[in-house]
């Protein structure tokens, strides 16, 4: 049985990084629905799992590898599809006005979601190369790599952009 005590600093940690953890899980899984769901799920298993918490200054990172998981898992599940019917008329018009501006989140959402991943924990979580390997299951080389790898395509789709 937990203590009022451990029960509030895990409550007070949660809505801590709860702007973290929306935008981790919306990076992956590009759905608020999802998201929302997926935050659920794994505040529900850290919660059940805190006593496997070795440091209290580790808990992002914990919790970030944990929603990781999750996204993923709730990633492969699901199957993307759009109903012809919705796209009927949109199919002849332009994608894009030209007015509008492709912003770097925009840009962001548009890579691969092994780069998406690790540019949201790098850039937007201000996360190190050692902690996004621990939380990804990678190598720190492999994370650097696909820093390097993201940021040549971010840089080919803000170039395309601009040429439109």
């Amino acid at each position: 049985m937990w203590s009022e005590q451990k029960k509030k600093w895990f409550s007070d940690q949660v809505t801590r990084y709860r702007d973290s953890l929306y935008g981790v899980a919306i990076s992956i899984l590009k759905n608020d629905a999802d998201a929302q769901d997926a935050i659920q799920e794994a505040i529900l298993l850290a919660y059940q799992n805190l006593d496997s918490l070795r440091a209290a200054k580790s808990f992002k990172p914990w919790l970030l590898q944990i929603l990781t998981r999750v996204c993923y898992r709730m990633a492969g599940k699901r199957l993307d599809y759009v109903e012809l019917d919705l796209l009927e008329g949109q199919l002849a018009q332009p994608q894009r006005d030209v007015d509008q501006k492709l912003t770097l989140w925009d840009a962001v959402q548009r890579l691969s979601l092994g780069y998406r991943t690790v540019v949201v924990l790098f850039y937007y979580e201000e996360l190190s190369v050692k902690r996004i390997a621990q939380i990804l299951g990678l190598s720190q080389d492999a994370v650097k790599k696909r820093l390097s790898r993201a940021r040549e395509e971010l840089k080919t789709i803000l170039t395309e952009e601009v040429s439109v």
